[in-house]
């Protein structure tokens, strides 16, 4: 029996991981198969040291959100979602939590659940084409995937409410008036852009950047003293690293560091 394509590629070269959803046909819409492909390629990608992880997709498209005809086989509606988002939430903590840096490469459209998919990484950087939407309203359904969490902490709860109820498309350059993109870069430049922002991540203090993201993303449920506190936690715990050390001899000696990542 010939077996299904697998809907996530993983490619690795040097210290930088390359995600790429992988089922074009569809513009990379999530199922539970992709969800659990996906799942796996990040613990691979961990699993072979990688230092920075980009996330990309095959084809016209980032990721155009859920599979809506997976709700064609049957099944109740309510029972077809919950196991999809079962499966796919999940993935959208992991990647967000992840303690080595992530970026997105987005073009084509971003629509739904990729719109959380990229917000859940850390930078994401848009070719000049792109097209985003919260479409869930239109078929009246509501947002997943941690668009909620994500867009009530970068624009605040009026702006996000906006944008999941009224479902407008918006641009590339809308989205990084919003700040939910970091860059937008012409179309034929997308893929030396990220692979040039991802190189520099990877070359870079793992260790202190894992600990910047924890600070960074846990700001929001600390008073200031907290924050204080878990500043001068993580700071102690990365003082005893490997980078640290090569950083104060790199300064000392005037010359660029080279940091392993430990």
């Amino acid at each position: 029996m010939m077996q299904p394509p697998v809907p996530i590629r993983l490619d690795m070269s040097g210290a930088v991981a390359r995600v790429t959803l992988d089922r074009p046909g569809v513009l990379n819409a999530i199922d539970v198969a992709l969800a659990q492909a996906l799942d796996r390629a990040l613990d691979s990608a961990l699993a072979a040291s990688a230092r920075a992880i980009i996330l990309r997709g095959a084809g016209r498209a980032f990721c155009a959100g859920g599979d809506v005809s997976r709700f064609d086989g049957g099944e109740s509606f309510a029972t077809v979602a919950d196991r999809t988002m079962s499966t796919f939430h999940p993935v959208i903590l992991k990647l967000s939590t992840v303690g080595v840096p992530t970026v997105a490469a987005v073009h084509g459209a971003v629509a739904g659940a990729g719109l959380g998919l990229m917000l859940a990484c850390d930078f994401a950087i848009a070719a000049a084409g792109t097209r985003f939407t919260l479409a869930y309203p239109k078929i009246g359904a509501t947002i997943d995937a941690g668009a909620s969490w994500f867009l009530a902490r970068a624009l605040g709860t009026r702006r996000a409410k906006e944008l999941a109820m009224l479902a407008g498309t918006f641009d590339a350059d809308a989205a990084l008036e919003l700040g939910l993109v970091n860059r937008v870069v012409p179309d034929d430049a997308l893929a030396a852009e990220v692979e040039a922002f991802a190189d520099r991540l990877a070359s870079g203090p793992t260790t202190a950047y894992a600990t910047i993201k924890r600070l960074v993303d846990g700001a929001h449920d600390r008073d200031l003293a907290a924050q204080l506190d878990a500043e001068q936690a993580g700071f102690v715990g990365v003082a005893g690293s490997a980078d640290f050390a090569e950083g104060l001899a790199a300064f000392a000696a005037k010359r660029s560091p080279t940091f392993s990542g430990k």
